[in-house]
């Protein structure tokens, strides 16, 4: 992915496949299986049920063998409350794994071939909301909490390597950088933090001006599982002094920022580690410069976003132009240009309910070009779209 730069591809509109999968409750998080580890798209969801489910998809063209519902290749049960946020180990260690995060305040990796669970990672003190397996060796996994840290666990042994003060209120996304030298973590406190993951040394902090669009107050008997209401402006009033002194800043100059700058929901590397996406409960993707620290380029105007974790990603398609990807708390599902950040496409209705997760799928070898996406109480379902053949 080169920001700079465009293919002069034109778009390709999306449409929604046959067929679809189901959780109980909510979808929290879809995620697909990295391509050099199956033979044809897989794609796995966590859901509040508590669950997580492994799908395989049939061949979109051939009506003939398959129904309009899916079923589970695999179930992973064992977590005691919903699940927040669901990553796959990209090593090519046999058998795949999955990592799930957890209400119940413990992180797992599972074995998605037979469901059983591998490894338990417990010491998080509130609800474990992201996790994140390192890219190259998969010996590292990195979680996120409602406890305000972020910590890094030994796959191998599950125990906790290294725990980093990392923000003044929950912990909202984790991501490894291609390489795995870097962690990037965001918050409800407005801040996205780079950490080097060989040092736990925070390198830079990151955040957003506040925009006319104020966050919303904290939502009474929202179920951490499935989204997380906007902070009140007491928890976002100052930053601890160990955050700030991790940050290399003043607790003054740290409490400054976050108290000026919209809750961060989601951040995101980009495929070449170049650009991080994050999203703000202001309404606004943003793609920001890891290098320098500055915003690219925003998205906004075609999704709403005042309350929910929902998640975003890009759709880099070799035959169409690349967008960035987002649900809405309206249902729609929206593609922004990656360049222009004009609309190219908005899913009206794509779910009945708040469409939570979104994943991207681009295999030119084989598996095509896929979104994914889950929907929230109402619509418990995870949704399929691909390009219009026609």
């Amino acid at each position: 992915m080169d920001e700079g730069t465009s293919s002069g591809a034109s778009f390709k509109k999306l449409e929604k496949a046959q067929f679809q999968g189901t959780h109980k409750r909510a979808v929290s998080s879809v995620a697909w299986a990295p391509s050099h580890l199956t033979t044809a798209p897989v794609v796995a969801s966590g859901s509040a049920d508590g669950t997580a489910k492994i799908w395989k998809l049939p061949d979109p063209d051939d009506t003939k063998k398959h129904k309009r519902d899916l079923k589970a290749m695999t179930t992973l049960s064992g977590h005691s409350r919903g699940l927040n946020h669901i990553a796959w180990s990209t090593s090519t260690w046999s058998p795949p794994k999955l990592a799930t995060a957890s209400d119940d305040k413990t992180c797992r990796l599972w074995d998605v071939v037979t469901g059983d669970p591998l490894v338990e990672f417990r010491g998080h003190l509130n609800f474990c909301f992201c996790v994140a397996v390192h890219p190259t060796h998969g010996n590292l996994l990195v979680s996120g909490s409602f406890d305000e840290t972020v910590k890094l666990w030994d796959v191998r042994s599950g125990d906790c390597v290294s725990t980093l003060p990392a923000h003044s209120d929950p912990v909202t996304m984790v991501d490894f950088s291609r390489d795995g030298t870097c962690i990037c973590s965001s918050s409800h406190d407005g801040l996205i933090r780079l950490w080097d993951t060989a040092t736990g040394e925070c390198l830079k902090t990151i955040y957003a001006p506040l925009t006319s669009t104020p966050a919303p107050s904290a939502q009474a008997g929202t179920p951490q599982s499935v989204a997380m209401a906007g902070i009140s402006e007491a928890g976002v009033a100052a930053a601890t002094a160990a955050a700030a002194a991790a940050a290399g800043t003043s607790n003054a100059a740290a409490a400054a920022s976050s108290s000026t700058s919209p809750p961060v929901s989601f951040a995101k590397y980009s495929p070449n580690g170049n650009f991080i996406l994050s999203s703000t409960l202001d309404g606004r993707l943003r793609l920001w410069k890891t290098r320098t620290s500055t915003c690219s380029k925003t998205y906004h105007g075609s999704h709403l976003n005042s309350k929910y974790c929902m998640t975003a990603g890009f759709y880099l398609p070799q035959d169409s132009a690349s967008s960035v990807v987002t649900g809405s708390e309206n249902g729609d599902l929206t593609l922004y240009d990656l360049q222009t950040q004009q609309v190219q496409q908005t899913l009206p209705q794509a779910h009945d309910d708040v469409v939570m997760a979104v994943s991207c799928y681009n295999d030119p070898v084989g598996g095509g070009d896929w979104i994914c996406t889950g929907g929230m109480t109402q619509d418990p379902t995870i949704k399929f779209w691909r390009p219009n053949k026609t």
